[in-house]
């Protein structure tokens, strides 16, 4: 005689076991805050002692329309700005490029996104926390910031939150931003195909500090793969020392036949007063966002970044997660190689 059949335990039986109706079994098997912390563990309590297993797809529909159906249309996302005493986010291309991402998908997504300036010339931290809870806004994104103090803002626990890459590491948040190493990787790869052999890299050292050192970590593991002939030292060089005596010294000394840049707003302007290019000198961006127009280098997708953080936040927000995490994920956007004229064209 053959065993009989037994089907999967759904929400009613577990509903059934606890006395509780099954919206209420629902909402707490989602974490939501309005069931009570005793009532959410009586219900994972009887999931677990029935070995409750969700169907992942029917999980992703409920949730997708529940997104739907518990947002408004015109629920706002804010974009939490503090910028320094010269340094604003806002009034770099390559920032703005992310600005319209996010705009883009938060309107895909159904919300709309909206700029709170914290600071000497903005809101102090306890008055956006009043407007935030005031309005109803339960999603923030911490915008890019220059330095690496911390936030300000503390309320972090009323709110879903994320932030991209260039920004401060306290709090804890979730972050989309470049993916520096990859990126390095993709250019040099890039150069070599259009027949380049003496790579060199000029660096800049706050960019550096920014990106953790993700362009200056892939460097040396590219020279530690090359053999002696083909190495070509780095050169790292703050803003101010970057001049044409100091790049022509460099030049000479290495010979490298082509250079990627960390900060190409200016290193470029630098480098053709010393060398022709790209009839002596291939040069490419490692960030083209900030460099001048007509560049060969690595488009970083600044637009996809902007898309990314905004998809974060929503799903924390699905989730009704809120705070700061011990564990923030990362999640890196490769960038793509765009052919210039300052590099030559493929064999």
């Amino acid at each position: 005689m053959s065993e009989p059949l037994t089907r999967p335990i759904t929400m009613a039986d577990i509903a059934r076991k606890v006395g509780l109706g099954r919206s209420t079994v629902s909402m707490a098997l989602r974490n939501h805050p309005e069931i009570a912390a005793a009532t959410k563990d009586r219900v994972l309590k009887a999931a677990s002692e029935l070995g409750y297993q969700p169907d992942p797809l029917i999980s992703l529909l409920m949730s997708r329309l529940h997104e739907e159906t518990a947002t408004r249309r015109d629920t706002v996302l804010a974009v939490i700005n503090e910028p320094e005493v010269d340094w604003n986010w806002r009034n770099f291309p390559i920032f703005q490029t992310m600005w319209a991402g996010m705009e883009s998908q938060a309107k895909r997504r159904g919300y709309l996104i909206e700029e709170f300036q914290v600071g000497p010339h903005g809101l102090t931290p306890e008055r956006l926390n009043q407007i935030l809870v005031a309005r109803g806004i339960p999603g923030l994104i911490l915008a890019p910031k220059f330095g690496n103090r911390p936030s300000p803002f503390t309320q972090w626990e009323n709110f879903a939150a994320v932030t991209t890459h260039l920004s401060v590491t306290t709090p804890g948040l979730s972050r989309t931003g470049i993916d520096h190493f990859h990126n390095f990787n993709r250019a040099w790869t890039a150069l070599e195909a259009r027949g380049y052999r003496r790579i060199g890299f000029l660096n800049n050292p706050g960019l550096s500090i920014r990106c953790e050192h993700q362009y200056h970590a892939a460097n040396l593991v590219k020279l530690e793969q090359l053999p002696a002939e083909q190495r070509v030292a780095p050169l790292t060089l703050p803003g101010e020392e970057t001049t044409a005596d100091n790049v022509r010294t460099w030049l000479r000394k290495e010979r490298p036949d082509a250079v990627l840049l960390a900060g190409a707003d200016y290193m470029l302007r630098v480098v053709r007063e010393v060398a022709a290019v790209p009839e002596e000198l291939g040069v490419a961006a490692l960030e083209l966002g900030g460099a001048p127009a007509g560049m060969s280098g690595i488009d970083e997708r600044m637009h996809e970044i902007g898309e990314a953080a905004v998809d974060m936040l929503i799903g924390r927000l699905q989730r009704n997660e809120r705070g700061s995490l011990s564990a923030p994920r990362t999640l890196h956007v490769e960038g793509v190689w765009r052919d210039g004229n300052t590099t030559r064209s493929m064999d």
